[in-house]
């Protein structure tokens, strides 16, 4: 039984109690329960253990890109501050593009080696 809980989410909080307590039911009974054999093997565990990773990195980047930009626009005109901050963004944008591409080629080998996710 495949439902995309965060599909449920919002109708279910709207329903109120019942319906929160068919989405737990749910929850517990779908691929997404933590104490499923599916879940727990090496494989599907290192696909976890990426994803979180790169979701790391990817808040990272964003981070960095957001705080040379303030530095940028503090810089008052001093060309070494803003060619750093220039630099800088430019780097954490190849980043990012760098693990959005490692997070979508992880997606795609779960899905053509059928690995379950606890995402």
């Amino acid at each position: 039984m495949t439902i995309k809980i965060k599909n449920l989410l919002p109708s279910a909080l709207a329903q109120g109690a019942p319906a929160k307590q068919r989405l737990f039911d749910i929850a517990s009974e779908s691929q997404y329960n933590t104490g499923s054999a599916a879940t727990t093997t090496p494989s599907a565990i290192a696909v976890n253990i990426i994803i979180y990773a790169l979701g790391f990195l990817g808040t990272y980047f964003l981070i960095l890109v957001i705080v040379s930009g303030v530095q940028w626009m503090t810089a008052g005109g001093n060309n070494e501050k803003v060619e750093k901050a220039q630099s800088r963004i430019k780097n954490a944008v190849i980043g990012f593009a760098l693990v959005a591409a490692a997070y979508a080629i992880t997606i795609l080998a779960n899905k053509i080696f059928s690995l379950s996710l606890q995402t």
